[in-house]
Formats: structure tokens, C-alpha cells, sequence
């Protein structure tokens, strides 16, 4: 804006670079000054916000402040400077201007020598009006065509309309055809892989698996750096872990972190199908659990064995959808578990409480905070839970006593039947119902839109029951 004020004030008023520096600065500075300060009223704010918008947003709106801060330092210094340097006006064109001024000059003498001393404008010259420079030259042949497509327009109004208008209207079908994701994924050098073994691995064989697999990236040419977590995140269990993968700097390297993500999901097809892994980008949050996906399809209801069978029915479908990679689910069936049915009217007949049995499993099993103690200045928990002997086999548990109103206490194997299985390895709830959530990634160019609009697509052919909601998270 400075920048065409000033050239406004060489064109138009005939100052010469320097005087119109100063000049059309001068005129439009509170202006620009106001405008700007506007602009970071509205952006700064946006850097200081908190919570996951801030974490997303917090650096726009810093960095759009600083750039709009700077702008105007360089309204007011730099570009009139350079202006008044490299802003040169055409000698014919000085020359018209200088005629123009003798002319006037011996028109406003002569007018003064016929008019009263009242008429002569205190002696002050007027200014020339000079003709603009850009009417010729190359600005010609851009005038030219514009001036022929206005009229074309303007002789033929409805048509320019009713174009449009169709323009407008087409935005929203065309809107359906183009891919869609939350976020784009940019290259940061960086990406990570979640693995799960098999339920009921050790510690140590999860290790092993994880240890190979981060080897066999390390031999890629643009891995650096690779660090292995187990047993992190909100769960903490030994069998799942997520291995970190650090890229060499991008003008360092021949292949994309896309790319690389691919090579590594082409590379984990090397390994038993038994294991669960998924490969994407590092998130800048997480909402804990397993893994984190492009797509996260929930469900939820009352009856867990139906849920699996829906979730199944979907993974295969999903499965179909090109653009979907790394499909899974957070239902994890297959965990060695131990079933205790408490038989109710031998429990009532010894005067047993259903309640106490659950708190004795819980407290002799799990375990249960009794106190803390303090040394120093920290403090530490005290809990109670039954020895190992207790609690490490099917035999143990049965020698378990829990307290009865009428004989004082009872072992646990005369109230209930234990009997072996298997199950999943965590129950996830929401609002109080057992939920799935179904995850994919979406390839290197494909469009989380495809995704969803298979599922969504899939759930309405379905048919769900009552009770059962879906959701993407």
C-alpha cells in the first residue's frame, strides 16, 4: 500500500522519488499503523492460547503477528528508502511536465493581468494534471485486453451471471470428489511404529520382537536413530510398545518420510501375521491407549460378543477400501484369563455377600492401597495384596478365605467354580457401555474421506440394533 502511494504520488502529482517518499508515506501512515496494530490485536492472542487448539494454533498465530510487525517496520523504512532509490520517472515525461508548468505559468499570467488581485489565488501556482505513464509502454496491452473482455461482459450480462452462478454452485459437488484429511502430513523426520505381540507374551520375548524390528529400520539408509518403549502409555502392558524412528535431515536423504513409513509397513510383512502393528507419523497428542490413527471409528453397547461381531464384519470391509492401511481394533480377544463363577445360594447359605468376594479378589488379587508413609520429603504407598503363592496359580486362589456372618470365614472354593479361558485383553467403556474403536491409516496420497464413507456407508447396510451407537473419534 505505501509502495503504491508513493509510485501514485511520482505519476499522478509529478513529485519528484524522493519528495514522493516522504510525502506518501506521510499520508498513509496512521493508516497502515492502525491496520496493522488491528492485525495483531486479533493474532497474538491466538499464540497464548492453552489446550489442544493452542497446540495447534499457538504457533500461527506468533508467527502471523511477527510477520505482520515487520511489515509495517518495513512499510516505514525500507520501502520508501528503496522506493525513493530505484522509482525513476521517464525523461519525456519530465519534459511534458516542465512544458505543461510554462504553459500554465503564461496562462496564469496573462489571466492575472485581465482579472482583480482577488481572483489570483494569493499568488499559489496550481498543480499540473499529468497524464498517467502508464498508458503506454507494455501496460497498453494490458489495458487493452481487460478494456475488450469488460465489454464482452458487459454486452452480454446474463451469460456472465448465469456462469457465475453455475461457478458457485458447482463448489459443493465438486467438494465430494476431492480427498479430505484433518491434517496434512508434513515432513518432520520423524515417524513411530506401535507393535503388539500376542497376548500372553513376556516381557522379554516383546523385547526381542521390538529389538529385531528397530535393527532392520537401522539398516535403511535414512534411519539414524531408533528408541524402543515398552510398556508405556495408559495400559502398561508388556506385550505392546512403540518403536521411535528418527530420518536423517530431508536434504540429506533421497526418500520422503512417506515413503519411508511405506518401506517399514513393507518390511513388517516379514514378521509373524500374529503381531499388531501400525505405522504413522508422531502425533502432536495423543488421547492414550494403543496407537493413534488418521481414522478412529468407535462403537458402542451393552453387549460385548455382539460388538465383536460387528467390529469384525467392518475390518473386513475396511480392509477393502484402498486408501485404508494399519487396520485394526482396540478389542483384543485371545488373553489367558481365569473365570470365577460365585455360586449365589451356597454363598447365602454360609452367609457370604457377593460384595465381599469381589472386594477379597480385589484387595488378595490385585491389590489395594492400606496407608502411606512419609520419609522425608517423600511419601510412599503401603498396599496389600496376597503372596505370590496366592495368587500365581488356579490352586492358590482356592485356598483364598473371605469373611462370613456366620461361621467367620470361608474359603473361596466352596462359593465358587473356576474354570479356564480366554478373553479380551482390556474392556474400553464410554457413558457406561463397552465400546470398539475400529483404527486405520490412510496411504501415502489417499483421503480419510474414502474411509469414513465406506464405514458409514457399511453401518447403514447393517442395520444396527437398538442400543448400539457409532461415532469417530
Amino acid at each position: 500500500v505505501v509502495l503504491e502511494n508513493i509510485f501514485r504520488f511520482v505519476e499522478e502529482k509529478g513529485l519528484n522519488p524522493f519528495q514522493a517518499a516522504v510525502e506518501g508515506t506521510r499520508e498513509i501512515g496512521l493508516a497502515v499503523l492502525a491496520t496493522t496494530l488491528s492485525l495483531m490485536a486479533v493474532f497474538v492472542p491466538i499464540g497464548f492460547m492453552q489446550g489442544i487448539v493452542g497446540r495447534f494454533m499457538s504457533s500461527f498465530g506468533l508467527t502471523a503477528a511477527f510477520a505482520v510487525g515487520v511489515s509495517l517496520i518495513v512499510s516505514f523504512t525500507l520501502t520508501p528508502m528503496l522506493a525513493a532509490r530505484l522509482i525513476k520517472r521517464r525523461k519525456e515525461k519530465i519534459a511534458e511536465i516542465e512544458g505543461e508548468k510554462v504553459e500554465l505559468r503564461d496562462a496564469v499570467s496573462h489571466s492575472e493581468s485581465e482579472q482583480q488581485p482577488a481572483d489570483s489565488h494569493d499568488g499559489e501556482t496550481p498543480k499540473p494534471a499529468v497524464r498517467d505513464s502508464k498508458s503506454s509502454g507494455w501496460f497498453h496491452f494490458i489495458l487493452e485486453g481487460y478494456t475488450a473482455l469488460l465489454r464482452f461482459s458487459m454486452a452480454r450480462r446474463w451469460v456472465i451471471v448465469t456462469l457465475c452462478i453455475t461457478l458457485f454452485l458447482s463448489i459443493v459437488p465438486l467438494f465430494m470428489f476431492v480427498g479430505k484429511n484433518f491434517l496434512p502430513v508434513d515432513d518432520q523426520s520423524q515417524f513411530e511404529i506401535s507393535v503388539r505381540a500376542p497376548e500372553g507374551s513376556s516381557l522379554g520375548s516383546t523385547s526381542q520382537i521390538m529389538e529385531r524390528i528397530a535393527a532392520d529400520l537401522r539398516g535403511f539408509p535414512e534411519v539414524t536413530d531408533t528408541l524402543v518403549t515398552i510398556g508405556g502409555g495408559q495400559q502398561q502392558v508388556v506385550n505392546a510398545g512403540t518403536i521411535y524412528v528418527k530420518l536423517a535431515d530431508l536434504n540429506k536423504r533421497v526418500r520422503t518420510q512417506e515413503q519411508m513409513m511405506t518401506a517399514a509397513r513393507e518390511l513388517l510383512q516379514n514378521y509373524p501375521p500374529d503381531l499388531r502393528t501400525g505405522v504413522q507419523p508422531v502425533q502432536a497428542f495423543s488421547g492414550g491407549g494403543f496407537r493413534n490413527a488418521n481414522v478412529q471409528f468407535l462403537m458402542a453397547g451393552p453387549d460385548l460378543k455382539k460388538l465383536e461381531e460387528f467390529s469384525t464384519q467392518i475390518l473386513e470391509r475396511m480392509k477393502t477400501v484402498p486408501d485404508a492401511v494399519d487396520i485394526d481394533s482396540t478389542l483384543i480377544s485371545g488373553k489367558p484369563e481365569v473365570r470365577l463363577e460365585v455360586d449365589r445360594a451356597r454363598a447365602a447359605d454360609l452367609g457370604v455377600r457377593i460384595g465381599d468376594v469381589s472386594q477379597a479378589l480385589n484387595t488378595l488379587v490385585a491389590g489395594q492401597e492400606a496407608t502411606t508413609y512419609n520419609v522425608g520429603n517423600d511419601q510412599y504407598e503401603v498396599r496389600v495384596r496376597a503372596m505370590q503363592t496366592y495368587r500365581g496359580d488356579v490352586e492358590g486362589l482356592k485356598r483364598l478365605i473371605v469373611p462370613s456372618s456366620k461361621i467367620g470365614w470361608v474359603t473361596l472354593d466352596r462359593l465358587v467354580k473356576i474354570n479356564d479361558g480366554t478373553g479380551p485383553s482390556s474392556i474400553d467403556r464410554t457413558n457406561r457401555q463397552r465400546q470398539v474403536t475400529l483404527l486405520a491409516n490412510t496411504r501415502p496420497g489417499g483421503s480419510a474421506t474414502n474411509i469414513t464413507g465406506e464405514i458409514n456407508r457399511f453401518v447403514a447396510e447393517m442395520n444396527l440394533p437398538p442400543g448400539y451407537t457409532t461415532h469417530y473419534v
